[in-house]
Parts: C-alpha cells; sequence; structure tokens
C-alpha cells in the first residue's frame, strides 16, 4: 500500500512538526486513507493538519504530507 512505501520511504524521526518529530504522521495517513467513516476520517485529518500545518505555518514534514493528496 502506497502508506507503507512512504513510511518506509521517509525518516520520519528526523522530520520536524510543530512540536517534536513527525513519526506520527505514516499512521495519522494510514488512519486517514483507511477510515471507515467521515468521523474517523476527520479525526485522522486533524492529527495531520494540527502538526504538519499549524495555523499556515507548514514545518518540514509537509511536503511528504502534501504528496499523498
Amino acid at each position: 500500500m502506497i502508506e507503507d512505501a512512504l513510511a518506509a520511504a521517509v525518516p520520519w524521526n528526523r522530520l520536524r512538526m510543530d512540536v517534536g518529530t513527525a513519526e506520527c504522521v505514516p499512521a495519522a495517513i494510514r488512519d486517514l486513507l483507511n477510515a471507515g467513516s467521515a468521523e474517523d476520517a476527520d479525526r485522522a485529518y486533524w492529527r495531520l493538519d494540527n502538526g504538519v500545518v499549524v495555523q499556515g505555518r507548514l514545518f518540514e514534514s509537509a511536503p511528504w504530507h502534501s504528496s499523498t493528496r
């Protein structure tokens, strides 16, 4: 699956987000792609939005996150 390839190809533990590293991004992408309901998708989306993009500021993990859309 694409999320597994992305998780393996990107050094998430070395990319920064608003608070800490971007290690949580692969799981959030996986949860978003596999969401069983609109509510699940919304929760996964906000996990990404609140870390990769915060109040209009992009962090260095943003290009990788955006490439999955």
